[in-house]
Order: C-alpha cells, then structure tokens, then sequence
C-alpha cells in the first residue's frame, strides 16, 4: 500500500565548480517507499533529448565506495571523455542497481547529498579537484 505523504526538495548549485547539493525530507524516505535516484545517459547532440538513454553499451558508469560508509565515487567513461562524480549523503546507503543507475535509501526522514562533477580526460580535465564540502546544507 502506497501512502500518501508530503514529499520536500530542495536544491542548490555551486557558483563556480560543477558541484549540487539537495536535501529531501519527506516521511516516505524513512520507509523505502522512495529514494534518490541517479541516472546516466550517454550524451547526444540532440538539443530536445540531450541524453541517448538506449545507447547503455556505448558508456561505462563504475561505484567505487569510499573509507567511509557516506561517500563514494562513480566513475564514468564516454568515449575519450572521463570524469568522476564524487559523491558526499548524510544518511543511508548507495547501491548501484543497473549499468548506469544508483539509488540512495535513507533510514531517516531527510537526506542531503552533494554531487560533484571533475572531469578527467577529454571534457577540459583539470588538475584542480575542488575538495566537496562536508557540511550540513
């Protein structure tokens, strides 16, 4: 049976890195009934359909949990193009549940989360790995 609930997002981007941050409250969360979904398609040149959601085999997406039991890096490859997207929660657990898909279960009421993009190879790599702050939003 599916309750009905309220459900309360909000997010926010950083100024200058390719860094977001959210938080979701919502009594749903603490009992599964919804979660954090993260989703990678393979670009396209496409301007109404950005993503190629059916090109699965053509782009690579690899979770690499952290020390810590609240942060993890998805690794991702397309084509010469690489970037890792550092990934920082505040409760429950990160699985990777398909090629490309990731879901964030809480255990409490209200998750925050920050993602950050840093580009590796082909998409202007840097050196800088701007440092994902650890803080409450």
């Amino acid at each position: 049976m599916t309750t009905r609930a309220a459900v309360e997002v909000i997010t926010t981007a950083h100024g200058q890195q390719s860094t977001m941050a959210t938080r979701v409250t919502s009594p749903l969360l603490a009992t599964g009934q919804i979660g954090i979904g993260l989703r990678f398609g393979f670009g396209s040149t496409n301007f109404v359909r950005p993503n190629d959601w059916e090109a699965e085999d053509r782009h690579s997406s690899v979770l690499e949990m952290a020390s810590t039991d609240r942060e993890a890096t998805i690794r991702r490859t397309l084509a010469s193009a690489k970037y890792d997207v550092d990934l920082h929660w505040s409760a429950g657990r990160l699985a990777q549940t398909g090629a490309h898909r990731f879901e964030l279960a809480a255990d409490s009421t209200t998750i925050e989360f920050v993602a950050g993009f840093q580009p590796l190879a082909g998409l202007a790599a840097t050196s800088h790995r701007p440092a994902i702050p650890q803080r409450r939003l």
